[in-house]
């Protein structure tokens, strides 16, 4: 039995010394899972444990696969994998953090397989009885999703690709150990006129503004922290900053255009991300675009362009910028093999197609000189005028 244990999202609980009991310390820790197998009637082998990894205050990373001496055809249908979460912090006890219990069947008897996500329970271990006291899985109707969007009329299987170019950036980032909290969702075209997207419980920034007024009025209401930084929860500013910073970084580099703030998407947890990818590789309905979408809202919440948190969002963009330069080949690969497919953006001229990306990549610099050139774009899209107009343009043709 394998088990990859990947990450965990959330803000750690925030230590205040005992002589200045109104001022938060933070001291250093480091956090590791460990890992039980049992059924119904008793523990199945020996616990098995990750190794330790230094926590944020959005979360920690492990990216572990955890093996377990029992077969998969000696596991009862009761069987279930409890996961705790242990602390390790200088001056302070070693303590469980929090823990979850993931059933390894379900209710037909079929074997669990692909990724999940589990509730942790807060405080202490997971409990291995049955039925567990701290059920890792959460209720649909507590995640806010719900099935797949239907689409008609549209061609997705330029979104597909998109997405799936996405998806393999955020895995070569990882790699590096650099978790830019991208969201992923599936993209299924069934023919060229229809197909299905996955939900994803998120707000366009066109309505949230339009509500709101700003950004960290909305993050304020879903998670909201008085002794934060805006009165926001550290974790969730954290993901935007990082979340914004792969968005720029990813379309820039797949020349996405048509961006307007309708497809781009908020979650709750402070995740951005975009949607509608109906035009790449530099194409754009619109004169003049910028690099990137990078909005003047999008600035103001990250504090303006001279405040930490935007220091912080253009390192994270540079430095996934040279990361993914280093996969150039592999990223224009891809893209060369859609060379004889029938999506509107490449089949016109699938060398120009690749020739943009390859462009886009700087691979004539070095490191240094690259980050120069990402820091410059970021200004030249936050500080463009044309964006804002068409924005206005935009949002009168919605209205009429």
């Amino acid at each position: 039995v394998q088990v990859l244990v990947d990450s965990v999202v959330g803000c750690l609980p925030v230590y205040r010394d005992a002589q200045h009991l109104a001022l938060p310390t933070v001291r250093p820790s480091a956090l590791w899972v460990e890992a039980v197998l049992a059924d119904r009637y008793d523990t199945l082998g020996i616990p098995v444990r990750t190794s330790y990894a230094e926590a944020t205050f959005s979360g920690c990373t492990w990216d572990t696969t955890l093996t377990f001496a029992t077969r998969y055809r000696d596991l009862d249908h009761t069987a279930q994998l409890a996961l705790t979460v242990w602390e390790v912090r200088e001056g302070v006890p070693q303590r469980a953090l929090a823990g979850a219990t993931l059933r390894f069947f379900s209710k037909k008897g079929r074997l669990k397989t692909g990724a999940h996500t589990l509730r942790l329970w807060t405080p202490g271990p997971a409990d291995g009885g049955w039925p567990s006291k701290t059920p890792g899985k959460v209720p649909l109707k507590e995640r806010g999703e719900r099935g797949p969007t239907i689409t008609r009329g549209d061609d997705l299987r330029q979104d597909q690709l998109v997405v799936q170019m996405i998806s393999l950036m955020d895995t070569l980032l990882r790699r590096e150990h650099l978790d830019l909290r991208v969201t992923r969702y599936a993209v299924l075209p069934t023919s060229s006129r229809d197909g299905l997207i996955q939900f994803v419980p998120a707000v366009p920034l066109a309505r949230l503004l339009a509500t709101h007024r700003s950004i960290h009025r909305y993050l304020a209401q879903a998670a909201p922290d008085a002794t934060g930084p805006y009165g926001l929860q550290p974790g969730v500013l954290a993901n935007f900053v990082k979340s914004c910073a792969a968005a720029c970084v990813m379309t820039y580099i797949l020349g996405v255009g048509d961006r307007h703030l309708d497809n781009l998407l908020l979650a709750r947890d402070g995740r951005l991300f975009h949607i509608d990818f109906g035009f790449i590789l530099g194409r754009d309905p619109k004169p003049f675009p910028p690099p990137m979408k990078l909005c003047r809202e999008m600035v103001d919440a990250l504090g303006g362009a001279d405040s930490e948190h935007y220091r912080r969002f253009a390192s994270h963009a540079c430095e996934a910028f040279n990361v993914l330069r280093k996969s150039a080949g592999l990223l224009t690969g891809l893209l060369r093999l859609m060379a004889g497919s029938r999506l509107p953006d490449i089949a016109a001229d699938p060398d120009a197609a690749l020739l943009k990306v390859q462009e886009k990549l700087r691979l004539d610099l070095g490191d240094e000189e690259a980050a120069r050139y990402m820091r410059q774009l970021l200004a030249d899209s936050a500080s463009a005028l044309m964006p804002a107009i068409m924005e206005t343009t935009h949002r009168w043709a919605q209205y009429w």
